[in-house]
């Protein structure tokens, strides 16, 4: 490290917090151990020995220069990477056994030149070729560590879709490269390929003009190429005077790679002024949400070392409840388009007058999930009450509070009464995880039903709705509570800090919940309205909608074994595929799991999530119009599908506004219906944007038709 000047000497200390995480300097007076970790020290550039700022010594340690150089595929995990596996790859990162995370190679950057030839300046051989290592001999600063990683796990999408969502004036490496507008525009588009056509590498250098549009044939979507596509192509060919497929290859390659480079900056350009983050540093999207949350909220997170605990929570963890109640159903209201206006398979939907009113609705919850992380949600002090407690604890006066400090996680028995059968058949309140009762059915599924509960473990939110809607509760068998330590007194926690490590920290006996996480919510809400693009829009969503991925998922520690032999012989063996005979990949099953990550963060946000939807189906839908004029079709987790029996369901919605988002109505509506509430979170929005649906029809659970207007 280089000398500090005086400026720099001042600098240094004078500094109040840490440049990197920006959190205070402890007092130098204290000397317990945990504070020596946040002491101030210097740190440096290790390439340029310049000073840098003044840091926390845990904050100095862990900032690190990254040691491989990151290399994004589009769909890599699907395609590209089944191939590199077998020639290149010194390193991999499985999801299973046919997609992979990540593939690391070695890769020399042979300049292909003589040390005179260097010296000079002069070489017919190619500066930018590529060689991948394999058992060559080269110098260690040729070499390059990388780490292939698939964009698609940041960006879902086909990169055609993704291109579409830039505007033109993001196209910054493809501008470079084709400066001509008529090459730029030809090329801003993702081109076609004739992949199956190309059978031989001769084949390239034969094929002087562009195959006809039926060799553009794709058997695994068994589907041809759109005429506009192939006329996109000859544009191309033309434009770029091609005289064999070869060249025309090489467009295609180069069109993909730059689209992909501008697609990936532009994303890029969104993470490091949103949240200060580089995706580069990243395997996927969900580390990074959960890394961009840790660094804007500075939260402290307990990390539970109780192993009870830490199954009780588990295995109590509920996905959104999805399914079907009524297969079919109809509309028939004035709102209905007239006959000649409909095309002739819907021709039957009609108004008819002399029939009951009937509407179908169709509704979705804005972003349920971000409205539950706005809530209070646990993060410190868990421990089990005693039996003396849980004896004297009263559910209804101590859940009654959801913006209490304190909270519970219980286990309890619940009743559900045969005169709630009818009542609750439709939408049953606590789910359970079970395997559905139909025989060669094994797998097991999220389903409301109207059994008795025995040890049902969930979050007080949920039982105190639950209990306002008549189930009764036969007996409390445990509760985890999150509440303040009776005595006054300092306290070692074992922590996940914003720097994602794990460390003691002392913490002052404290409230166990709070709305900490609602400065990041709303941080994203503001940022996807003021975004003035959709890949921006899509960006943030995204980032906000898989942070949830991390808060209940454990990491796997994977313990590695050498050679091919010890792995199949060890008892955690799963599988193997063979690649060649030289190359085989080995399943195992882990021998060791760190549960690193605060479960019960999902666990909360999952459980409150299902609050909002119970509360609009019964506090709204069936308060409003009874069991009988409404009934429900199905749902996915933040969406709901009635048939409503009324006269106007519009003049129910203007009614009840402050339930609705309209945002996405036409201003000159025929209900008069306000634009109001847009992304405001728990708000409702009509999915059909005020246009009257026709019929819905569900044949399984991917195939839903609903018939809205006209379409």
């Amino acid at each position: 490290m280089a000398p500090l000047s005086k400026e720099e000497l001042l600098q240094h200390e004078t500094a109040s917090d840490c440049f990197i995480c920006g959190e205070p300097f402890p007092s130098p007076l204290d000397d317990s151990v945990i504070v020596q970790h946040m002491c101030k020290v210097r740190d440096h550039d290790h390439i340029l020995g310049t000073y840098r700022g003044a840091a926390h010594m845990n904050c100095n340690l862990n900032y690190k220069i990254p040691n491989f150089v990151p290399v994004f595929l589009h769909n890599a995990s699907n395609y590209d990477f089944h191939l590199f596996i077998q020639d290149c790859c010194s390193d991999v990162i499985s999801q299973n056994e046919e997609k992979y995370i990540s593939v690391s190679a070695q890769i020399c950057f042979d300049t292909g030149r003589t040390s005179e030839e260097m010296d000079s300046g002069h070489s017919d051989a190619d500066p930018k070729r590529l060689d991948l290592v394999e058992d060559k001999e080269v110098d260690d600063d040729q070499v390059n560590p990388n780490a292939c990683l698939d964009s698609y796990r940041f960006m879902a999408g086909s990169l055609d879709a993704l291109a579409k969502n830039l505007e033109p004036q993001q196209f910054v490496a493809t501008r470079k490269v084709f400066p001509n507008s008529e090459h730029f525009d030809l090329i801003t588009k993702k081109g076609v390929f004739p992949y199956e056509f190309i059978d031989s590498y001769e084949k390239l250098e034969e094929t002087v003009e562009l195959p006809p549009r039926e060799q553009f044939y794709s058997s695994l979507t068994e589907t041809a190429i759109s005429e506009e596509d192939y006329a996109h192509a000859v544009n191309v060919w033309n434009a770029f005077k091609c005289y064999t497929l070869a060249e025309y290859s090489d467009i295609y390659l180069k069109t993909d790679v730059l689209l992909l480079a501008d697609v990936f900056e532009a994303f890029r350009k969104v993470c490091q002024d949103t949240y200060q983050l580089n995706p580069c540093q990243f395997y996927t999207l969900p580390g990074l949400s959960w890394a961009a949350m840790m660094k804007y909220t500075k939260v402290k997170l307990e990390l539970l070392t109780d192993i009870d605990m830490l199954h009780f929570i588990r295995r109590s963890i509920r996905s959104g409840v999805a399914g079907c109640i009524q297969r079919h159903a109809t509309a028939n209201n004035p709102y209905i388009p007239a006959r000649e206006l409909l095309n002739e398979d819907f021709a039957h939907l009609t108004y008819n007058p002399e029939e009951d009113m009937r509407y179908l609705l169709y509704v979705d919850a804005n972003n349920l999930y971000g409205s539950a992380m706005s809530q209070y949600l646990p993060h410190l002090n868990f421990k089990w009450l005693s039996p003396e407690e849980i004896s004297n604890f009263d559910i209804m006066q101590q859940c009654n509070d959801h913006n209490s400090g304190v909270g519970y996680i219980l286990e309890v028995d619940i009743a559900y009464g045969q005169e709630l059968q009818d009542a609750h058949d439709e939408l049953p309140f606590c789910p359970e995880n079970i395997t559905p009762p139909i025989e060669g059915k094994r797998q097991v599924k999220l389903i409301p039903n109207l059994f008795n509960k025995k040890k049902y473990v969930l979050h007080y939110r949920n039982l105190y709705q639950a209990i306002q809607h008549c189930l009764k509760v036969d007996k409390i068998d445990r509760i985890l509570t999150l509440g303040p330590f009776t005595k006054s007194h300092t306290i070692l926690i074992r922590c996940l800090g914003c720097d994602g490590n794990k460390e003691l920290y002392c913490v002052e006996p404290a409230l166990n919940q709070s709305n900490w996480l609602q400065p990041y919510i709303d941080l994203n809400t503001k940022k996807r309205q003021a975004a003035k693009t959709h890949l921006k829009k899509t960006c943030i969503s995204f980032l906000l909608m898989l942070f949830l991925e991390n808060a209940w998922r454990p990491w796997k520690n994977y313990k590695r074994s050498r050679g091919a032999k010890s792995l199949i012989a060890s008892p955690h063996f799963h599988s193997l595929s063979i690649f060649n005979e030289n190359f085989v990949a080995i399943q195992s099953h882990q021998p060791r799991v760190y549960f690193n990550k605060p479960v019960y963060i999902g666990f909360s946000v999952l459980d409150i999530s299902k609050t909002t939807m119970y509360s609009f189906h019964y506090d709204y839908i069936k308060k409003l119009y009874g069991n009988d004029n409404a009934k429900f079709l199905y749902t996915d987790t933040d969406s709901l599908i009635y048939s409503i029996k009324t006269e106007d369901v519009y003049a129910d919605i203007k009614k009840n506004i402050s339930k609705f988002d309209t945002s996405n109505y036409k201003p000159d509506n025929p209900y008069g219906i306000p634009l109001v509430n847009k992304a405001v979170l728990g708000c409702f929005k009509d999915e059909a944007c005020g246009r009257p649906m026709l019929e819905f029809f569900w044949s399984s659970i991917q195939a839903i038709r609903l018939c809205v207007g006209r379409q």
